[in-house]
């Protein structure tokens, strides 16, 4: 379509336009050129625009006024600086006046220029109050790129239509305001409609109203108290406008927001769903809003562990805001950060690595490295290579990360502690407990100090600090850590949860390596016990705790309690490892021994063979465990005992 005459004669006796453009010019004039060829693109369309170049004739703010009193719809031009000008600024500020005016006069649309400011939980004062609940039009991309530009005027043309804003030429719209005219003048049936329309009232107001309190509700974590002010609104609008007009299904997808930050995904995901599938049907699959509301039904199956369902969603719309927006756009690298997440939470790191590489890097490029969307994602990186052990590689990004958090963030943040316990655990791996024991022991007492000694992350560094010590044989600085976290452990998390369990059960092994076990054996007793109604009997926690108990039997020379634990754990992993599995035949070999010991050499024999054979052919002669198994049967069979001598 041609574009709209600019000449200032019709530009000025044309009393109506589509759109008011509001916008800062930028300390250099470079943002009013971008909005100046963004202007042109929207003539282009077919729409009637007041812009400042063509409109500032006598009085500036007679015009401005005027502009807005005879506009359709108000279209401000997002940035850092117009977002200062307008809360902060004068009240001789243009940008503030025209902004503050417009807000009560006409509706308004967001169209964001500067990537910096995507976040609408950042936008304040009245810009905040008036756009913060509604979706916008990001045009913060390369505007020179014009497969971008034209793909995102047609996200903003959809959003006017569906306004009831219609481009047409500037002639056209002169004449069809004549006949208008014409027409309440002359039709009494026109005369009619317009006197029994201004009888409705006018609900527009109280929606705003609403919307205001929403608004500021939400803001303020406030989840529960904006929502039946949302549903309000949504009934209002979709009487009013239809269920799918662009402000019903905006309202809707805060409502659905509302709900998500208080984790009730069940009935934020179909709400998502719906408004995601008509905003695809009015606006277009590419069109921001439709890309954002889809992110978030993303994430509420995340949120459920739906992977296969998240996946799918993260990769296409990650895709698609590549194509719209670019690939280094925040709203482009967060969706592909969490679709690193999926694999991530699958255990598939070979897929995570090379995203949240990539996003690490563009993050650092648009964000800078001490970003903490930058930091994050360099975090998960590392924690891919950390769970593929492959600690060369996470532990100096681990260290780098850490060290910029605690000059960002501070040394007490939990991100920060949280960075330096994984920094440490690749120490501790490594079997390096001179680097990893100082780290715990300086996260635990910060975290101590700032999330309190009950809390889990607390205990949980305190663990890894008793283990340190523990695996450095001192028993005497590990007992009273693990003893300390099983009690506490029990306190808050129950006598049954998994960790309490795993506390107790080291505690049991400290005891146990002292030869201390009288304390040992009732504690590896109830962990056995606790296990098995938990885990199931066959589990491997339950089987490990119940073999350790067998061997505090043993090392007492209490056979006759030892060898029917033994059997039956040695049945068990057959069952569930193998029976060449290394866990199976040393249950075996320790069931031999019993037997040995008892001087039944003919069912330890027995055994040991089959346990010897089984370990040769699958360890191999050398291994020492087939040699150890080797060394006993040899003392059996040249035992004077053997033929009851």
């Amino acid at each position: 379509m041609a574009a709209a005459s600019t000449s200032p004669e019709k530009l000025n006796s044309c009393v109506k336009t589509d759109v008011f453009l509001s916008h800062d010019w930028g300390e250099d004039g470079t943002n009013h050129k971008k909005v100046e060829k963004i202007n042109e693109a929207i003539k282009g369309l077919g729409y009637v625009t007041w812009f400042d170049n063509e409109r500032m004739v006598g009085n500036v703010r007679e015009q401005m006024a005027n502009g807005i009193e005879n506009t359709q719809c108000f279209i401000a031009f997002i940035t850092k600086r117009y977002h200062e000008k307008v809360v902060c600024g004068t009240d001789r500020d243009n940008c503030r006046a025209e902004f503050d005016y417009a807000s009560t006069k006409v509706p308004t649309v967001a169209v964001l220029l500067d990537p910096s400011m995507e976040n609408t939980n950042d936008w304040k004062g009245n810009v905040g109050l008036t756009l913060g609940t509604k979706l916008y039009i990001d045009l913060s991309g390369d505007i020179n790129d014009e497969k971008y530009l034209t793909n995102q005027l047609k996200s903003l043309e959809k959003d006017l239509t569906s306004r009831g804003i219609f481009p047409n030429k500037l002639e056209e719209t002169t004449n069809e305001l004549k006949v208008l005219d014409i027409r309440k003048k002359d039709n009494p049936l026109a005369k009619n409609t317009v006197e029994n329309q201004e009888t409705i009232p006018d609900e527009s107001k109280d929606i705003d109203e609403i919307k205001r309190k929403a608004y500021n509700l939400r803001r303020n974590g406030k989840w529960a108290e904006a929502i039946p002010l949302y549903e309000d609104i949504i009934k209002k609008q979709t009487f009013t406008l239809g269920e799918n007009h662009v402000d019903t299904l905006d309202t809707r997808h805060w409502l659905a927001a509302c709900y998500f930050n208080q984790k009730d995904y069940q009935k934020a995901t179909p709400i998502f769903q719906d408004v995601g599938e008509k905003l695809t049907s009015t606006l277009g699959e590419n069109h921001q809003n439709t890309l954002n509301t889809r992110h978030m039904l993303a994430l509420c199956y995340y949120n459920q562990n739906d992977y296969r369902k998240a996946l799918p969603i993260f990769q296409d719309v990650g895709e698609k805001e590549t194509f719209a927006l670019g690939e280094n756009p925040e709203h482009t690298l967060n969706t592909r950060y969490w679709l690193a997440h999926c694999y991530y939470d699958q255990n598939d790191y070979r897929k995570a690595i090379p995203i949240f590489q990539d996003v690490g890097e563009k993050r650092t490029f648009t964000l800078g490295e001490n970003h903490v969307n930058t930091l994050t994602t360099r975090y998960w990186l590392a924690a891919c290579y950390f769970n593929q052990k492959d600690y060369q590689k996470a532990t100096p990004i681990f260290q780098d990360v850490g060290e910029k958090q605690t000059s960002t963030l501070g040394e007490n943040h939990q991100n920060t502690l949280d960075t330096r316990h994984m920094l440490a655990l690749c120490y501790y791996d490594q079997n390096d407990y001179r680097k990893a024991l100082p780290i715990f022991q300086d996260a635990a007492e910060k975290q101590t100090f700032t999330l309190g000694e009950n809390h889990e992350h607390t205990l949980n560094t305190r663990y890894w600090l008793a283990h340190c010590y523990y695996d450095q044989n001192d028993y005497r600085k590990a007992i009273p850590i693990f003893q300390d976290a099983a009690e506490k452990r029990t306190f808050t998390l129950s006598e049954k949860h998994v960790d309490t369990l795993t506390t107790r059960y080291w505690l049991a092994h400290c005891y146990y390596n002292q030869n201390d076990y009288r304390k040992a054996i009732p504690i590896f007793q109830d962990v056995a016990e606790k296990q098995t109604f938990t885990l199931g009997e066959n589990h491997e926690h339950t089987l490990n705790t119940r073999y350790w108990l067998a061997h505090c039997y043993y090392d007492q020379n209490d056979y006759r309690k030892a060898i029917p634990i033994f059997q039956d754990v040695g049945e068990k992993r057959t069952c569930t490892l193998g029976e060449n599995h290394e866990d199976t035949l040393n249950t075996r070999y320790w069931l031999a021994s019993c037997y040995y010991e008892q001087n039944d050499y003919q069912e330890a024999i027995l055994i040991l063979e089959d346990v010897f054979r089984r370990q040769t052919s699958t360890f191999g002669g050398n291994h020492n465990d087939t040699v150890r198994s080797k060394e006993l049967l040899k003392a059996m069979n040249h035992s004077p005992y053997k033929n009851g001598l």
